[in-house]
């Protein structure tokens, strides 16, 4: 855990952030803000960043997994937070939402290896690729 799992930030993680993810709280819902105004900065400034190895931006050429464990606090498992950003370098589509029917997690690791070309055939428990994901 490294610095964060001694005092003060133990305290904080345990007595505030944690438990306000359970509580589902205004508090909770102002990290959540937080935590995706910081993805969202971070993509703006590779998307003004020229890419002079492969063409276009780093956020062209970039491919951003954001995932949390709760799907609307208290950690529960339906529908958590999920979302893909960035070119990936073409190798997935861009611009749309994605249903992914059920589909767990490994089946977005699956295809995501697939988009880059490793030729995976499965990863852990994957029962297929997401469809829609890769171009």
């Amino acid at each position: 855990m490294g610095e964060f799992g001694v005092d003060p930030r133990l305290y904080w993680n345990e007595t505030r952030s944690h438990v306000s993810s359970h509580n589902e709280s205004d508090l909770f819902d102002a990290q959540t803000r937080w935590f995706n105004m910081m993805v969202a900065y971070m993509m703006d400034e590779l998307s003004v960043r020229a890419d002079t190895a492969y063409g276009g931006t780093l956020l062209d050429n970039t491919l951003i997994l954001v995932m949390s464990e709760v799907g609307g606090g208290n950690h529960q498992q339906d529908n958590p937070g999920i979302y893909v950003a960035g070119g990936a370098g073409g190798a997935i589509r861009v611009g749309n939402a994605i249903d992914a029917a059920g589909a767990g997690m490994s089946n977005l690791y699956l295809s995501i290896a697939q988009a880059f070309g490793l030729g995976w055939s499965n990863y852990g428990n994957s029962f297929g690729t997401i469809n829609g994901f890769s171009v």
